[in-house]
């Protein structure tokens, strides 16, 4: 950020040191006001994932059976209505421009903007983040910077996981205090970046920070894979970035009232890096849900995978149960005297060591049913009946 470019109201590093404070409070309380929703989004991803759910285990030594359920129900239903959208082109439609010239000049140019903002890739992996969480935040930014390699419409899909809104109520975006979305960034290039006068530079951040101390899918991990692990070179630590829009006092222009301003800080460090004033009505962040009329709060908890969760844990404990009771059936359980510990194993069943040396025989019961029991046993419980 260019020196002329700096408000008045973070002229001095004491300013920006009381904004940073005040943007990483504003942050604590909005993501304090998911509660635990963050757990639910986690368990439907993990059924999006086809990944064993262990609270469906169907028993200590049974053979746990995954059959997806959830997967290709909710990727259908991606699949369906991305198609519906990407395949049409134009993607929108402009009408009273006053001749039909001009809206088709409109409607291509618009269209060759979203198309190179890569805008089928987009909704496709919003829709994925959806029928998990019911809510998924696109940025749609304009980007016009001649000194660099791209210019024209900028749009990110963020996992809800990864923003923040303050105070989040029904009203939603426009209604807030604060909203914005969390990034990393190395710690090597946001030094540089306060060289070069972009960012702030009050002081050097600090380091430690990694998306695996917010990987509450467990995404991360499953993969195998390892961002906290850097080398051997600190600068190459992940610093927790957010970049947030915030309604804001200038104290030295009080009869302005609250305007939105753009702020970038280190989140741990409540370090300001970056802090103008913010060009447009409205905040460039816009959310979408596929079910809505919801009453109850912004972050809700409920989805299409959450709506499904329930029979897929019902489909994996039947299919377990028909599973391993077929299995057990064709191999049912021996038991007899200890035999040597490479034989105490037999098929499917468990050969069981039992000091009466005698051998099970099957019995007919009154349901049809087959009842093991013991040769001196079954030949009393034979003539008994």
């Amino acid at each position: 950020m260019a020196k002329k470019n700096i408000p008045s109201c973070a002229a001095t590093p004491d300013k920006r040191q009381q904004i940073g404070s005040l943007l990483q409070m504003l942050v604590y309380a909005g993501l304090e006001q998911k509660g635990d929703v963050e757990s639910w989004w986690a368990q439907c991803e993990h059924d999006h994932r086809n990944e064993w759910n262990e609270d469906s285990s169907p028993g200590t030594g049974l053979t746990p059976i995954h059959v997806p359920f959830t997967q290709p129900r909710v990727d259908m239903l991606t699949a369906q209505v991305c198609t519906v959208i990407a395949k049409q082109e134009p993607y929108m439609l402009a009408e009273g421009l006053g001749s039909d010239g001009d809206e088709d000049v409109l409607e291509k140019t618009l269209h060759k903007f979203w198309k190179s903002a890569g805008f089928e890739t987009s909704i496709r992996r919003a829709s994925h983040i959806c029928v998990d969480t019911n809510r998924v935040w696109y940025r749609v930014a304009w980007e016009m910077n001649l000194t660099r390699p791209f210019a024209g419409v900028i749009l990110d899909v963020i996992h809800p996981r990864n923003v923040c809104l303050f105070p989040a109520t029904l009203a939603g975006i426009e209604a807030s205090r604060l909203v914005g979305h969390r990034f990393y960034r190395r710690r090597k290039d946001v030094m540089s970046l306060q060289q070069s006068k972009v960012y702030f530079d009050d002081r050097p951040p600090t380091s430690g920070d990694t998306p695996e101390e917010y990987d509450s899918s467990g995404e991360i991990s499953n993969a195998g894979a390892s961002p906290s692990v850097s080398g051997p070179d600190p600068m190459d630590q992940l610093v927790e970035m957010w970049d947030v829009l915030v309604r804001y006092e200038d104290p030295d222009h009080a009869d302005e009232g609250e305007q939105w301003y753009r702020a970038t800080f280190a989140f741990k460090q409540s370090l300001l890096l970056s802090f103008e004033r913010y060009p447009y009505s409205r905040p460039w962040y816009f959310d979408a849900s596929y079910i809505l009329g919801n009453e109850e709060a912004y972050w809700s908890g409920i989805s299409v995978s959450r709506h499904l969760s329930g029979l897929q844990d019902a489909t994996d404990k039947m299919t377990a149960a028909v599973y391993n009771g077929s299995m057990m059936t064709a191999f049912p359980a021996v038991w007899g005297p200890e035999l040597p510990q490479k034989d105490a194993r037999y098929g499917y069943g468990e050969y069981i060591p039992t000091e009466k040396g005698f051998l099970w025989e099957p019995a007919e019961t009154q349901d049809d049913a087959v009842a093991y029991l013991l040769s001196d046993e079954a030949t009393e419980y034979n003539s008994a009946s």
